[in-house]
C-alpha cells in the first residue's frame, strides 16, 4: 500500500525540479528551493504514514506502532534537520564533505538492493499484483495534484512543484522499511522496479500535457 503514494520525492523529485529550473522565467533556484521546502512537511506525513500502514497489515497493537513513528529512522532525521536549521548551526565542510559523498550514493545503492531482489520467475503475475499500485502512483496521484493546483489556482513554478512530487516513482526507502518491519518487502521491491521504469515516459507525458493544458 505504501507504494501507491510514497515517492521518491529527495534523489528524484528535487533533480527534475532542479533540471527544469533551468533556463526558466523565475528564479532558477526557486522551484527547487519550493520542492525541498515541501519535502520538511511531506517526508515525516509519508514515514509516519507508512509505518502505520505497515504495521496495521501486521496487526501490531497501537503502542507499539506509535513506538515505531517515534523511532523512524527517517523521521528522526528530519526533525534533526529542522532543529539545526532553526538553531542556525551548519557543521564544518570537514564533516559535509564525506556526508555530501555518502548521501550521493543512497539512491544508487538503494536500487541496487530493491533490484536485486526482484526475480525473474513469476514475474508477470507479480507484475500484474504491482500494475495497481504502480498506476495509483503514476497516474492517479498526479491526476490529484493537477486537480488541487487548478483549484488553489497555483501557476507557474508551484503548479509545476506539486505536479513533479506527485509523479516521483516509489521510494527505494519503501522497500527497506517494508523488509525491516516483516512485510512483503518483494512486493514492494517489484513496485519500486516497475514504477521507476515506467517514470520516464509517464512524467514526460505529464510536464508535456501540462504545457498545453496550462
Amino acid at each position: 500500500a505504501q507504494g501507491a503514494f510514497r515517492g521518491n520525492l529527495a534523489f528524484i523529485g528535487v533533480a527534475v525540479l532542479t533540471e527544469l529550473a533551468e533556463g526558466a522565467q523565475w528564479l532558477p533556484m526557486t522551484c527547487t528551493d519550493r520542492g525541498v521546502l515541501s519535502l520538511g512537511i511531506i517526508v515525516p506525513a509519508y514515514n509516519a504514514l507508512a509505518v502505520t500502514v505497515l504495521s496495521a497489515a501486521g496487526a501490531t497493537r497501537s503502542l507499539h506502532t506509535a513506538k515505531r513513528i517515534a523511532t523512524n529512522p527517517l523521521l528522526l532525521g528530519a526533525l534533526s534537520g529542522f532543529i539545526l536549521r532553526f538553531a542556525n548551526w551548519s557543521p564544518s565542510p570537514f564533516v559535509m564533505r564525506p556526508l555530501e559523498l555518502l548521501a550521493a550514493t543512497a539512491l544508487p545503492l538503494g536500487l541496487i538492493s530493491s533490484g536485486a531482489s526482484v526475480r525473474l520467475t513469476g514475474l508477470r503475475a507479480r507484475l500484474m499484483n504491482a500494475a495497481t499500485p504502480v498506476a495509483l502512483k503514476l497516474l492517479l496521484s498526479p491526476m490529484i495534484a493537477l486537480f488541487v493546483a487548478e483549484l488553489l489556482s497555483l501557476s507557474g513554478c508551484d503548479r509545476q512543484v506539486v505536479l513533479v512530487l506527485a509523479a516521483c516513482p516509489s521510494a527505494v526507502a519503501g522497500f527497506i522499511m517494508a523488509e525491516q518491519m516483516g512485510a512483503d518487502a518483494q512486493h514492494a521491491s517489484d513496485i519500486i522496479a516497475f514504477s521507476t521504469i515506467a517514470w520516464f515516459p509517464m512524467m514526460s507525458g505529464w510536464l508535456y500535457l501540462m504545457t498545453v493544458l496550462f
